[in-house]
């Protein structure tokens, strides 16, 4: 059981980064597969020179969740709907509740719906239907976390306590560690992650100057992975 075990925790790695890859083909099929296929080709990449083949870690399943989150940001940005806005608050929590550098996704979730309200904020009646939908979804990610340590909330504080008084790091290191990882690659994962990075936060710039609608087309795109990156 043991090492059948082991070799199940080896696989999710790579068939997480095939389900990512599968997920940006979908997505940008609607606009051109080059996106995808560059994106692609930069994960798998990334994958190779930075993981261990003996590795068996869950944490992909915080990159899945995260690429997910990008989508319903997206929808919920493009369709208005409180359905979308509730993927978005499950989405963050559940993302937060898989691993500890994950927590800055629900603060991401936030200021993307500020950035909705800030483009929509003629339309009280509109925000306060999609914000029900939004904090209905936070909350019951946050339900889902707790029912699934069976609500012992004191063992969670007494190890998250144990974690920031025993680790060799402290929780803000921790999280700096971790951008350093991210950024920290090199060869064609690199060029492509800053090029496009770069590239990105200049169209966003830029969409300020656009219309209305052709500016909430570019931050629905953009809002919830630059603010992440950031």
């Amino acid at each position: 059981m043991g090492d059948n075990s082991i070799a199940f925790f080896r696989m999710l790695h790579p068939v997480g980064l095939v389900s990512i890859a599968i997920i940006a083909l979908w997505f940008f099929r609607k606009f051109s597969l080059l996106p995808g296929i560059i994106f692609s080709i930069a994960l798998i990449s990334r994958a190779i020179h930075s993981t261990s083949p003996i590795m068996a870690r869950p944490d992909i399943a915080v990159s899945v969740c995260v690429v997910l989150f990008f989508i319903a940001s997206y929808f919920a940005f493009t369709k208005k709907s409180a359905r979308w806005w509730f993927a978005v608050g499950l989405l963050a929590t559940t993302t937060a509740t898989t691993h500890l550098v994950a927590l800055s996704i629900i603060g991401v979730s936030g200021l993307v719906w500020l950035l909705f309200i800030f483009e929509h904020r003629d339309s009280l009646k509109l925000i306060k239907k999609l914000s029900l939908g939004y904090s209905l979804g936070l909350l019951t990610g946050i339900a889902i976390f707790f029912s699934a340590i069976g609500f012992r909330l004191h063992e969670l504080w007494a190890f998250l306590t144990f974690y920031n008084s025993k680790a060799a790091m402290s929780l803000p290191t921790v999280f700096l560690r971790h951008l350093g990882i991210a950024w920290a690659s090199s060869g064609f994962s690199y060029v492509a992650g800053v090029t496009g990075f770069f590239t990105a936060i200049l169209i966003a710039t830029a969409a300020t100057r656009f219309k209305k609608d052709e500016r909430i087309y570019i931050w629905s795109l953009l809002s919830a992975p630059l603010l992440t990156a950031v």
